[in-house]
């Protein structure tokens, strides 16, 4: 085998690829024999290396030998994860880790990694040896504490290790613990793949991007399960809660077959395992900080290792002194029993020396004490119990899917309880002391709980809201309701003045917590619809893109909104054809996807909406777009496709059904009042539902049924939505009621003077009754005031009107 310094750097300037290629693949020399390592064995086999036992004749020791599988020695990934672990090994540097010793290069050309050779066995068997889960516990506890302490390490020096589980802990003769198996460890501070500028070249030589889960699904974090993009520290923590689990309970977070268990991380169920962890006779403390472990969202983890290690240390510490104290008064119990026994015994040799009246009073006095320390006795039991219980509903409340508030007032009631049994006369001080602390935690995880909740629904607000402001981008005539719609949303977070200094609204931003990706997003999404809009109908668009700019301070970002509000069309191309849309970050390749047909380059929007979707699945709001985008394009079966991937993922946002409903009108009416009714038996609200049912109800010919869903749409719209009364007049006029139709056109007007379908129905109405002074005045009107790139069918609306001879201007 080849030494370490035999394997060069790779070249300046070359591709890591080809460098890899011409390292693993050169002629080994004469002089490197493999003969350095006599009795090489193979004792194990895993997914990229075999490992071997091996001595090591000049310093007289064993070695483990870890070589790349002979059928991967091609692959260069497989060759770029295995140099990856040695250089990664290498650089950590404590007693809980494999120490590298050597890198080098068998001479079939296959590297290899020498590393310690630990002798024994791993927790995984150890663990399967336990008749249960209670056995040998505080041995296992003091393993996993040094598996977090190792783990603690690598997050310290930017690196996590993506498959921690029993399997990969080795426990020595000595009980020196050891975390193997780096092969999927990582950095997570290399640089984003969004920062580099790819050539076409490279573009083209690049191979499809595929994504598929690394791990061991049964220990797996819902979001590497989901090869999420942005996989963190926190999948290590979900790792560390797994052993943990599995060493209180007997078994994996998940169990069933490797599918079934994917399946279930992907959906973050560990439901099964929580259940198992309050069932469990551990402490609570340790309940606790498994169940917070395995939380499904990432952000209700424990931040990195260092913490869990801190929050283990501290869960072992308060079991330590509880079970002194226990000990303590214990003796402490013990020690007043003798006292009492001697002072009895002597009161009753007094007695019986002092007249009969003195001992009746004595023996007396004596019942008394013993009744005093009974009472104690018993005060003391209940109080332990009622914190046991409260105990256990503040592990249930905390492992509760999204903050069960009646769970924490469930533990905040058992808590109260014990407190107040402990402020009984006849309950020993430190039992108060005890129950006082079990209520600060339950009150503090309530407040936690209520502050998260208020969160999440001003997230959910916001979600809904803005969704709703997207959908009626669907068709360019409805923008300067659009336009009102996100100006709407932006006000009533801070964001509605345009003149806001950049600091400022840097800061409603961070301070919006989870809002504030949707906040940046808005305002370019509003800056994109007043690029459409006719001059005067809307903010100024460099304005509006001054506010994202704020917002997000990305530098590549910025320079593509640069390029729309400089109008540069050729520099928008220059700066997409830069990069590589398969390497680009989530909101740069949405952003890049909203603007990319700006200049009429419809099919350019389509595939980049397609990337999108498939390299971020789980985003629902990348699949709303896309689905907009195609419905504006005159793609109402793709529109729907997108829509209904969206629904998978957000069932409860109404404006995604009715944009399902509104792709499917034109294509399957029955089908699209169908998606209508089933939103609405689910309660929703919402007006637009009622416009697609009317449309839909109009398009099956069930006129009187699609002029009441269109009326109760009226109904439940906002005051300043022109949108029901549009669709109104459209079926009034259809069916001959132009009475009618001009009062819902007219409507529609007073709430949105720029609607330019509310005119063209006017035009239309007047030029049936033969004003044409009116008609052409209103569709004078429609004219001017129609965005660029309007959809196909009002444009043709407003042909007919100037083929029927109508003056443009309203004149005679």
């Amino acid at each position: 085998m080849h030494d370490t310094h035999d394997l060069h750097e790779p070249p300046a300037g070359e591709p890591l690829d080809r460098a890899l290629r011409m390292a693993f693949a050169r002629t080994p020399r004469a002089a490197d024999a493999p003969a350095r390592y006599e009795d090489v064995e193979a004792i194990g086999r895993g997914g990229m290396g075999v490992v071997h036992r091996a001595h090591e004749p000049r310093l007289g020791r064993d070695l483990a030998i870890k070589t790349l599988r002979p059928e991967l020695a091609d692959d260069p990934e497989m060759v770029r994860r295995f140099l990856r672990e040695a250089r990664i090994l290498a650089s950590l540097d404590h007693p809980a880790i494999v120490a590298v010793h050597e890198l080098g290069t068998t001479p079939d050309g296959l590297p290899y990694l020498a590393m310690r050779l630990i002798r024994g066995e791993s927790l995984e068997d150890l663990l399967a040896r336990r008749k249960d889960p209670s056995e040998d516990r505080p041995r296992f506890l003091h393993v996993f504490q040094s598996v977090c302490q190792a783990a603690a390490h690598a997050h310290e020096q930017g690196v996590i290790h993506r498959d921690l589980k029993p399997a990969n802990v080795m426990i020595g003769p000595h009980g020196d613990v050891q975390v193997v198996d780096w092969g999927l460890a990582r950095r997570v501070t290399s640089p984003p793949l969004s920062t580099s500028r790819v050539t076409p070249a490279a573009q083209e030589s690049r191979p499809p991007i595929t994504v598929s889960p690394l791990g061991t699904p049964a220990y797996m974090a819902p979001e590497q399960a989901r090869a999420d993009d942005g996989v963190g520290f926190q999948a290590d923590v979900f790792g560390l809660g797994s052993i943990l689990c599995e060493i209180l309970t007997g078994l994996p977070p998940r169990g069933g077959t490797p599918v079934e268990a994917l399946r279930s991380a992907a959906a973050g169920d560990s439901a099964e395992a929580l259940a198992r962890l309050h069932a469990s006779d551990a402490h609570p403390a340790l309940k606790e900080l498994a169940a917070r472990c395995l939380g499904a969202d990432p952000a209700q983890r424990p931040a990195d290792a260092g913490r869990v290690r801190a929050e283990f240390d501290a869960c072992l510490e308060r079991i330590d002194c509880e079970a002194r104290q226990a000990q303590l008064d214990a003796a402490t119990a013990r020690t007043v029993a003798q006292e009492e026994r001697k002072r009895r015994r002597l009161t009753m040799v007094l007695s019986s020396v002092i007249f009969a009246l003195a001992a009746l009073g004595t023996v007396l006095w004596a019942g008394a004490v013993s009744e005093r320390s009974d009472r104690s006795d018993r005060a003391a039991l209940a109080v332990d119990q009622a914190l046991g219980a409260a105990a256990a509903l503040r592990v249930e409340a905390r492992a509760a899917p999204h903050d069960d508030e009646a769970a924490w007032q469930r533990a905040l009631d058992a808590s109260s309880n014990a407190l107040q049994l402990a402020q009984s006369p006849d309950a020993p001080v430190v039992w108060r002391r005890r129950a006082e602390t079990e209520l600060e935690l339950v009150q503090e995880g309530l407040r936690g709980a209520r502050t998260r909740a208020t969160e999440r629904k001003a997230l959910a607000d916001a979600t809904s809201e803005l969704a709703e402001a997207r959908t009626l981008r669907m068709t360019d005539c409805g923008l300067s309701s659009c336009s009102a719609a996100y100006q709407a949303f932006l006000t009533d977070r801070g964001l509605g003045d345009l003149q806001l200094p950049a600091a400022e609204v840097a800061r409603i931003v961070k301070d919006a917590g989870d809002v504030g990706p949707l906040l940046t997003a808005a305002l370019d999404e509003w800056a994109e619809v007043c690029s459409r809009l006719r001059c005067g109908q809307g903010p100024d668009v460099a304005d509006v893109a001054r506010l994202a700019a704020a917002a997000d301070p990305d530098a590549w970002r910025n320079a593509l909104r640069r390029t729309i509000t400089e109008g540069d069309a050729a520099a928008l191309r220059d700066l997409l054809g830069a990069v590589d849309p398969r390497g680009l970050e989530e909101r740069s390749l949405a952003l890049a996807a909203l603007w990319i047909d700006t200049d009429g380059r419809a099919e350019q929007g389509e595939l980049w909406y397609e990337i999108a979707a498939l390299r971020f699945p789980g985003n629902p709001w990348i699949h709303h777009m896309a689905a907009l985008d195609h419905l504006r394009h005159e793609r109402p079966a793709a529109a729907a496709a997108s829509w209904r991937a969206a629904l998978a993922l957000k069932p409860e946002v109404p404006a995604i059904w009715r944009g399902l409903a509104a792709a499917l009108v034109d294509v399957d009416a029955a089908e699209a009042a169908e998606v209508c009714r089933l939103a609405i038996g689910k309660g929703m609200k919402c007006s637009k539902l009622w416009i697609e049912l009317g449309r839909a109800r109009a398009a099956l010919g069930e006129t009187d049924e699609a002029l009441a869903a269109l009326r109760r749409a009226s109904e439940l719209s906002r005051p300043h939505d022109p949108e029901p009364f549009v669709h109104l007049g459209d079926v009034q006029a259809r069916v001959g009621h132009l009475a009618e139709a001009l009062a819902s056109y007219e409507e529609a007007l007073r709430r949105d003077a720029n609607s330019v379908r509310a005119h063209v129905g006017l035009a239309e109405v007047f030029s049936a009754t033969g004003d044409k002074q009116a008609a052409g005045t209103h569709l004078a009107a429609a004219s001017s005031s129609i965005c660029r790139l309007a959809d196909a069918g009002i444009e043709a609306r407003i042909a007919r009107l100037g083929r029927a001879g109508l003056p443009a201007d309203g004149g005679e």
